[in-house]
């Protein structure tokens, strides 16, 4: 059985969202723990997204990353991370990349629209 796109998300969307914002909390001087806390993740999993052993399949490009970049602001601000994930999300939904990722992944028709149903 094929995945559904909300597996897709789930299983490989969330988890890359959540490392570039790992990632771009270090650049930005937060140490692991305190990165682990605000996401609501646990210290190994952010270790293992700093040396490449999780979140590893989905890449974004720089429109997204800069994207990233405006959300890790919003965040360390206060707002709910939760919040800024699905911000990308929707994002990702409307430029089709989840779809995209989603017909690699699982080697779909062209014809596919289950994404947009």
């Amino acid at each position: 059985m094929k995945l559904l796109p909300q597996q897709i998300e789930l299983w490989y969307i969330i988890p890359a969202i959540r490392r570039e914002f790992a990632i771009e909390m270090a650049k930005q001087g937060m140490k692991a723990v305190e990165i682990a806390n605000t996401l609501g993740i646990t210290k190994s999993a952010v270790s293992q997204y700093f040396n490449k052993m999780r979140a590893v399949e989905f890449r974004f490009g720089n429109d997204i990353k800069n994207e990233i970049k405006k959300s890790v602001e919003i965040i360390k601000k206060g707002q709910e991370s939760g919040e800024e994930i699905q911000r990308i999300i929707n994002i990702l939904r409307e430029n089709r990349s989840i779809c995209k990722f989603h017909h690699i992944k699982e080697k779909l028709d062209k014809g596919c629209e289950i994404c947009f149903r």
